[in-house]
């Protein structure tokens, strides 16, 4: 993980178990079931809160992580609505918070694949390149 200057001091996940090992894998070892849980207990443990959930959820936590005065990093995209996602940026610029969307779909193998095809010049000089993803309920 690259996370310069920085770590993950606790893991929010309602499967516990699942959570464990993601606490396990970014080196800590606390875990609660909520995020109104973390900031109530840790919330002066940690500076900023980073949302991968699904999509449906990602807008309430923003503005739960805005109201605690935590910087946010949320997946990308934010919200399944304008208005959501409106709502959600609005909430951290009142609470003179950080907002960041981060995109993790370059990660993706195809996307790599595709990437590593480009620079090589083996997809020679396209004139468009387009992506389509589509995914289930939870993004």
């Amino acid at each position: 993980m690259r996370l310069q200057g920085g770590q993950i001091s606790i893991v929010v996940d309602p499967d516990v178990d699942h959570g464990a090992s993601m606490a396990a894998a970014v080196g800590t070892s606390r875990v609660v079931e909520s995020l109104e849980v973390a900031l109530g207990k840790h919330g002066s443990d940690f500076d900023a809160v980073i949302i991968r959930a699904p999509l449906d959820q990602r807008s309430h936590l923003v503005r739960l992580a805005a109201e605690g005065r935590k910087n946010v990093l949320v997946d990308s995209p934010i919200a399944d609505s304008f208005q959501d996602a409106k709502t959600a940026i609005d909430s951290c610029e009142q609470a003179g918070v950080s907002f960041a969307i981060g995109q993790t779909m370059r990660f993706t193998p195809s996307n790599q694949l595709i990437m590593d095809r480009l620079t090589s010049g083996k997809l020679g000089v396209p004139g468009l390149l387009r992506i389509h993803r589509w995914c289930g309920t939870d993004r």
